[in-house]
């Protein structure tokens, strides 16, 4: 049996954060309402809600994102081609950092999403 992995990000643009994670990783979107969106594909979802505007004003956005070095946590997500995604982030205006390094079998790589949040996807190598 597997698993549902569920993520929830705060954004301070939540429409524009889903639409990032949905054409990256290729989910179907759906509404909650005007400030929630939740992506989905069969192992995965992803909630994104907007952040209380109180530390929405804390917060400032930028082009390129700068890296919210201050967080505790980083979620990794498995891809089948880690350069690829690299590319796809770019385009959407993410941010690799870096070079990719392997490490128990896996190509790893550091993404700055358009709100500077900071994730990893790996791939699987023999």
């Amino acid at each position: 049996m597997c698993a549902m992995i569920g993520l929830v990000l705060y954004a301070k643009d939540p429409d524009r954060l889903a639409t990032f994670y949905g054409s990256l990783f290729e989910m179907e979107r759906a509404v909650i309402d005007g400030t929630s969106f939740t992506l989905v594909r069969p192992e995965m979802e992803i909630h994104v809600v907007k952040v209380p505007d109180n530390f929405a004003r804390a917060s400032t956005l930028s082009t390129p994102p700068a890296p919210r070095e201050n967080t505790p946590v980083k979620f990794s997500i498995e891809v089948p081609n880690v350069d690829r995604l690299a590319t796809t982030a770019r385009t959407l205006g993410g941010l690799p950092r870096g070079e990719s390094w392997t490490w128990h079998s896996r190509r790893l790589l550091d993404i700055v999403d358009i709100e500077g949040n900071i994730f990893q996807v790996f791939e699987r190598i023999p």
